[in-house]
């Protein structure tokens, strides 16, 4: 997600921090880049994980996930 992250960046298909994005793991937990945050510079100590309800049952205490992790 990171090296993903530069590459947008770098191509200059986000400004600043514009974007988000997310990676399915199972049906049931989900990888999600945090808010706020330019995807250029991620580390993997950035990202978030969160389940299929909005909960986020593991995240650096510095990140909040981006608003896209909310269940419908």
């Amino acid at each position: 997600m990171c090296d993903i992250g530069r590459r947008v960046y770098d191509r200059r298909m986000v400004a600043s921090n514009d974007g988000n994005f997310s990676v399915k793991l199972n049906d049931n937990e989900f990888l999600c880049t945090p808010t706020g945050t330019s995807k250029g510079f991620m580390t993997p100590e950035f990202i978030c994980k969160v389940d299929a309800k909005g909960n986020v049952p593991e995240a650096n205490e510095a990140f909040r996930p981006s608003s896209e992790k909310q269940a419908e």
